[in-house]
């Protein structure tokens, strides 16, 4: 084992020092021109000026290593050959590397990795297009190792030095195929392959989504990087634009999207959404319509302003709205620094800015439905912002992000949507894609309560980036203390309850609905270790009407637990009685009799609740 471990070293300095006399490595990455963020690369194209040739890399940060005068032997290509094989990147490697297969005409190929002794590790054979075929190699245990490639009639290899194990087994795995062939690629008229010698004039064109191309070029004499500054395609569409933002020119990052109008609950193509953080300078911002060549600047109208007449589940923090004109002029602006919701209907002309304090609400969380619980903001930044909180109680129950203690913004109530509904309103929350989604990923303005299926401790964060979508992680930090729901009162209530029923009244809670009745017992549970049982002896239920089981009057109980609401999903349907029935969501007999109710809470199991009606 020494001496193969001294061979590796040895190998390993030879490289090195062959790299530092005869070659050169050249790495290549790229940046957005205005924001400075990391633009991920699809390709480096290379083109020797002075002899006339040129070779394409793939990949996000790609590099290569150039041999001085004599070029990449493997890359040569006769007349006949139909493919060439690039060095593997990087080499040594530690397990695993990349190597570039180039096929000027389709062609069935083999590939196989071999040790020094001849042993065949793996092998890889299919049919590939014409263009770059990029393949992954990994191998479990240091060795000097050989690949061969061949199309049946010719076969060319290169040397793999390893000098790590892996986890793995041995494998040959195609992982991508790049455009077709440039057609003057590893050909010229001076050469039939890529050469380099130092001081040749070198021209490097990168491609990128979203980017237009850059260019770079360059007499390299040594090793050295090279980042291009693209400036992004700017597609048609509405920008938030102003010296208040990240941006005093059009960027892509400030693209508005379309959202979702509240009252339907789809897409409303002139809706318009972008969550960004502003100064509270008088320059403000636009909003800023492109479509081609032609820009159109949108500017508040002369009703925009802090908004009156706002009902109860819109936010509870002062926010604008009003018209927004093509017109005159002046700029959007805000009262103080920090992150904004700013929406467009274009097709109403109507506008609204809103400040964003995000928070949880939901049954899961310790307040319920009724209020968010705030997370904390960090600091005001232009281009990034979180919100946090730590130590949260959430039990397995559902939830949601909203902001602002509010579900929603008005913009206007008169426009027929269909399906007998009207209005245009957009969404103050976020929710999951699908209905019972535990994780919050991803972030769907108006979308499906989040179901959380392991009660704990949490800290949970909400994180943005301008021109990226809202992300957010929830981390358990601990378990939730068994709640103690002695001496909780609770109450049947609902239409289903009857008024003949000696201890029941009309609600008068806010929920405004039917009658109330206590539990036997005063309300309270009878308590068995971490049992607890709530009973309604000889109800009278009448028929065909809801009702539901909740803590009294629906708020949260005065010492430890929850404040809760209980209906079918909670219902013991085999040890029922066949007369009680779903109602969306709610408890109903068919038949008016009297019956008795239980409610049992599980304390050691996440406050598991189960409901029996049995018939008196």
């Amino acid at each position: 084992m020494k001496k193969f471990i001294l061979l590796i070293q040895f190998c390993f300095v030879t490289l090195i020092g062959f790299s530092q006399t005869n070659t050169i490595t050249l790495s290549f990455s790229g940046k957005d021109a205005q924001s400075q963020n990391v633009v991920v690369l699809q390709s480096v194209l290379i083109r020797n000026v002075t002899l006339g040739c040129d070779t394409m890399l793939l990949g996000a940060s790609p590099s290569v290593v150039i041999t001085n005068s004599l070029g990449i032997p493997e890359n040569s290509l006769s007349g006949s050959e139909s493919f060439a094989v690039m060095q593997n990147t990087p080499n040594p490697f530690f397990g695993s590397t990349t190597v570039n297969v180039n096929l000027i005409k389709k062609e069935k190929l083999t590939l196989s990795v071999l040790t020094a002794q001849g042993k065949t590790l793996s092998t890889f054979k299919n049919d590939f297009p014409v263009g770059m075929h990029k393949f992954e190699i990994t191998s479990s245990s240091p060795d000097l190792l050989i690949l061969q490639v061949t199309d049946g009639y010719t076969t060319k290899s290169i040397k793999l030095m390893n000098i790590a194990r892996h986890k793995g087994n041995d494998e040959i795995r195609h992982i991508g195929a790049g455009e077709q062939t440039i057609a003057n690629q590893y050909k010229s008229a001076k050469s039939s392959r890529f050469i380099f010698h130092l001081g040749d004039s070198l021209l490097f064109t990168a491609t990128a989504n979203g980017y237009q191309d850059g260019a770079i070029g360059a007499r390299p004499m040594q090793s050295a990087s090279y980042t291009f500054l693209l400036t992004p395609v700017l597609l048609d569409g509405f920008y938030v634009v102003g010296a208040a933002t990240a941006y005093s020119a059009l960027n892509s990052n400030a693209r508005m999207k379309i959202a979702r109008n509240e009252v339907t609950q789809l897409d409303r193509a002139s809706l318009l959404e972008l969550y960004i953080p502003v100064r509270a300078i008088k320059e403000g911002f636009n909003i800023i319509s492109v479509a081609g060549s032609v820009q159109t600047i949108y500017h508040p109208g002369a009703d925009f302003g802090i908004a009156t007449n706002v009902t109860w589940n819109e936010p509870t923090v002062p926010f604008q709205r009003g018209s927004a004109t093509k017109t005159g002029s002046g700029v959007f602006a805000v009262p103080a620094d920090g992150m904004y919701h700013v929406v467009i209907d274009y097709a109403l002309s109507k506008a609204s800015i809103v400040p964003v304090h995000w928070g949880l609400i939901g049954a899961a969380t310790p307040v319920g439905w009724s209020y968010s619980t705030q997370m904390t903001e960090s600091a005001f930044d232009l281009h990034t912002m979180s919100w946090t909180i730590s130590d949260l109680p959430l039990r397995a129950y559902d939830w949601k992000f909203r902001y602002s203690n509010g579900w929603k913004v008005v913009l206007d109530t008169l426009l027929d949507v269909g399906g007998g509904m009207k209005g245009v309103n957009f969404n103050t929350n976020l929710g999951g894609l699908n209905a019972g989604q535990s994780l919050p990923d991803p972030l769907v303005p108006g979308g499906m309560n989040f179901t959380n299926g392991n009660a704990g401790i949490y800290t949970c964060t909400i994180s943005y980036s301008l021109g990226s979508l809202y992300m957010a992680t929830m981390t358990k930090t601990g378990e939730l203390p068994l709640t103690n729901w002695t001496g909780v009162v609770c109450d049947a209530v609902g239409t289903g309850i009857s008024i003949d029923n000696a201890t029941a009244h009309a609600d008068t809670s806010a929920w405004q609905w039917g009658n109330q009745m206590p539990a036997d017992n005063g309300g309270i549970p009878v308590v068995t270790n971490s049992t607890y049982t709530w009973t309604w002896t000889r109800v009278i239920l009448e028929a065909n009407e809801g009702f539901k089981i909740r803590t009294l009057n629906g708020l949260a109980p005065p010492i430890g637990g929850e404040n809760f609401d209980a209906g079918y999903s909670e219902l013991n349907i085999a040890a029922s009685s066949s007369n009680i029935i779903n109602n969306s969501g709610n408890l109903m007999a068919i038949v008016r009799k009297a019956y008795t109710i239980t409610l049992v809470i599980d304390a050691a199991n996440s406050n598991h609740k189960e409901i029996t009606i049995v018939e008196f």
